[in-house]
């Protein structure tokens, strides 16, 4: 199993985490707190909307340690969840430097539609909530 240390953003989204990162953490008014919930989101918005663009090498920074997902019961789950989807190939799961990239590409991806639903409209709480709820509605209407 391959082990990741770090999880690496583009550089032209560095701007982009921090506008969406709420600086008064004790007041929050954005759905955004630490910069891997920004990530996280956007790699899911990235996967909803097919939006897979891989970091070069020249071009990226390291934003946060992989160990910052493990304390996270849900992060490396949705992400090897994206990894399988992306590859059909069940072995991925072993190898957390291949998710992570899998994960890296789809957030850097997802960056700017991520932006766009959160700073686009009057209500950045509501605006994101909406999209969620709107996708969360679609996988639950397909199960059925």
């Amino acid at each position: 199993m391959a082990h990741r240390d770090k999880i690496y953003i583009s550089d032209e989204a560095e701007d982009i985490y921090a506008l969406l990162q709420d600086d008064k953490p004790d007041v929050p008014t954005r759905p955004f707190r630490f910069a891997r919930e920004v990530f996280m989101a956007a790699a899911v918005v990235g996967f909803i909307e097919d939006r897979f663009k891989e970091l070069k090498a020249s071009g990226k920074k390291d934003k946060f340690g992989w160990s910052t997902l493990l304390h996270d019961a849900n992060a490396v789950p949705v992400l090897r969840a994206i990894a399988l989807c992306k590859t059909q190939d069940p072995s991925i799961l072993l190898d957390d430097d291949i998710v992570a990239s899998i994960g890296e590409s789809f957030a850097n991806g997802g960056i700017e539609k991520l932006k766009e639903i959160v700073c686009g409209g009057s209500d950045e709480l509501m605006d994101t909530a909406s999209y969620m709820m709107e996708h969360l509605n679609s996988v639950i209407d397909d199960d059925e």
